[in-house]
């Protein structure tokens, strides 16, 4: 048995994390104080930013969704989350997460900075434009294939 942790706050990438853990069937104790949780010294002791999502596994202790849930996958392999190792399907799982994270959430999280995350001296609404264009032009890929 794992003892899981997660550190997580409704609004953000831990969702993903928290669906997976439920998807795969797993105990799991979450540490969500909402937006106060990237404060927490809890937090910080496990990841560098600190940022939500993170996550302890019997003491170790990954961050970032994409990582995190593979690693939940891996752990139960029996729910077929996520192909067996040596196979072809956890190599097009790393290559579709990776190319939907760099090609497409990159442009939605710096267009959501720019909204309303930073401070308002520091947005630059000029992004916005670009931002949609370059997220709408990365589904292309799938087309072309």
């Amino acid at each position: 048995m794992t003892d899981i942790k997660l550190f997580e706050f409704g609004p953000t990438r831990s969702a993903r994390c928290r669906w997976t853990l439920l998807e795969a069937g797993l105990d799991f104790e979450s540490f969500d104080k909402g937006a106060e949780t990237v404060r927490a010294p809890e937090l910080a002791a496990v990841h560098p930013i600190p940022k939500v999502p993170a996550a302890t596994f019997d003491g170790k202790a990954p961050f970032e969704s994409a990582a995190i849930s593979t690693y939940i996958a891996d752990l139960v392999p029996e729910k077929k989350l996520i192909g067996p190792s040596g196979t072809w399907a956890p190599a097009l799982h790393d290559q579709w997460t990776a190319y939907v994270l760099t090609e497409m959430e990159a442009w939605l999280w710096s267009t959501v900075l720019n909204i309303g995350i930073l401070p308002e001296a520091q947005r630059i609404d000029a992004v916005h434009e670009q931002n949609a264009g370059l997220f709408n032009a990365a589904p292309a890929v799938w087309r072309r294939r």
